[in-house]
């Protein structure tokens, strides 16, 4: 997994957004990232929720069972194979204020023009 990227609102496809005000966005490049167990719990005023967005038509799931009980047995950590077709987006809020949106994509996405502005996403369809 790379180093987070700090991106712009503009760098960011609306329906990614998915009704997020603020201006903290980051991109994480990784071919496997792990949703953890604790997914969608609160603690300590603290949280990260996860969706998942198909690329092709916008469409948002939230991560199966992560509005579970803790103590569900189905918790565990998974792991995620990174596919050109979806983003996995991390929501974090920490001890009550939001911290942005994390996107987690395959590295043929960001080549394919998402996530980069509009110089950028020419040179990359271009190498």
């Amino acid at each position: 997994m790379s180093a987070p990227i700090h991106i712009l609102r503009r760098d960011v496809p609306s329906f990614l957004r998915e009704g997020y005000k603020g201006r903290k966005f980051r991109v994480e490049v990784c071919l496997e990232m792990t949703v953890p167990m604790t997914a969608g719990l609160w603690s300590g005023g603290t949280r990260d929720s996860y969706k998942i967005c198909r690329l092709r038509d916008g469409v948002s799931l939230d991560w199966p069972g992560q509005m579970s009980s803790p103590f569900c047995k189905g918790r565990e950590d998974r792991k995620v194979q990174m596919s050109t077709e979806y983003v996995v987006i991390k929501e974090s809020v920490f001890c009550g204020k939001h911290c942005g949106l994390t996107y987690y994509v395959h590295p043929d996405t960001v080549r394919a023009g998402y996530f980069l502005p509009p110089q950028a996403a020419e040179l990359a369809r271009s190498a």
